[in-house]
């Protein structure tokens, strides 16, 4: 079921232990799966980076599949971010909610998805 196209506009902040990563807008849901565009990441913090080198890593692999979608990167290159991959620390606040990030975001280009719990 698809909920919130009618707020195409909808912005969302991406947090992760409550720290601000990114905002992004046009943010819908479609079958159990959320999507927001126009990825701003906020500035990087002195302590505490790990989810920005994530992210940052995230859009390169992206870039790379893009590049080369018959000769893929490895997927196992996510396991060296561990408990930011695999943790409970992802949120998204809404203006109506705050959804619990279901593993972490995906991160590809000035996209962002997720699946969440309610």
């Amino acid at each position: 079921m698809t909920k919130n196209l009618e707020a195409l506009e909808q912005r969302a902040e991406v947090r992760y232990r409550g720290a601000l990563v990114c905002v992004v807008h046009r943010v819908f849901e479609s079958d159990g799966t959320w999507y927001g565009a126009d990825c701003a990441i906020a500035p990087r913090p002195e302590v505490g980076a790990e989810a920005w080198d994530f992210v940052a890593f995230c859009r390169d692999w992206h870039r790379r599949l893009d590049e080369a979608p018959d000769a893929p990167p490895d997927a196992g290159e996510f396991t060296r971010f561990g408990t930011v991959v695999d943790g409970p620390d992802w949120t998204v606040v809404l203006p109506d909610r705050v959804l619990r990030v279901l593993g972490a975001p995906v991160f590809a280009g000035d996209e962002v998805s997720w699946r969440a719990r309610w």
